[in-house]
C-alpha cells in the first residue's frame, strides 16, 4: 500500500488526542496537584516521567498508524494501554486523587477503547519496515 494513499485520519487523530491528554497531566503533577493524594512524594516525579512517556508513545502510535506501519503501532498501543491500565488501577482509589468522578467506570472503558483501536490497527495489512 502506498503511504500517500492512507485516507484514514480517524485513528491517528484519536491517538494524538490521547497523547495530548497524557501530556496535559505533566504540568499538574509538577504544580503539586497530586501532593495530598496519598501518593508518596518520591513517586510523583516518576508519574511525571511516566505520563510524559505515555503521551510521547501515543504520538508515536499516531505517526506509525498514519504512515501505515499498523503492526508496529498496534504493538506499541497494546503496551501503552497496559501501562495506562496499571497506572489507573494503582492510583484511582487514593483518597484525594484529582480525577473526574466515576473513574472506576470510565477508566476501564478508556482501556477498552485503546485496545479496540489497537485491534483495528492489528487487523490491517502493514507495509515492510
Amino acid at each position: 500500500m502506498n503511504r500517500s494513499h492512507n485516507s484514514e485520519w480517524g485513528l491517528p487523530l484519536f491517538f494524538t488526542l490521547i497523547g495530548f491528554i497524557f501530556w496535559a497531566n505533566v504540568p499538574g503533577l509538577h504544580a503539586g496537584l497530586f501532593a495530598r493524594t496519598g501518593l508518596p512524594d518520591a513517586v510523583i516525579p516518576l508519574h511525571m516521567i511516566a505520563n510524559g512517556a505515555q503521551g510521547t508513545g501515543w504520538f508515536l502510535v499516531a505517526w506509525l498508524s498514519w504512515t501505515c506501519r499498523w503492526r508496529m503501532a498496534a504493538w506499541l498501543a497494546y503496551f501503552l494501554a497496559g501501562m495506562w491500565c496499571w497506572d489507573m488501577m494503582t492510583t484511582a482509589y487514593l483518597p484525594h486523587m484529582p480525577v473526574p468522578p466515576l473513574q472506576w467506570c470510565w477508566g476501564p472503558a478508556s482501556v477498552v477503547l485503546m485496545v479496540a483501536a489497537a485491534n483495528r490497527l492489528w487487523r490491517r495489512p502493514s507495509i515492510a519496515f
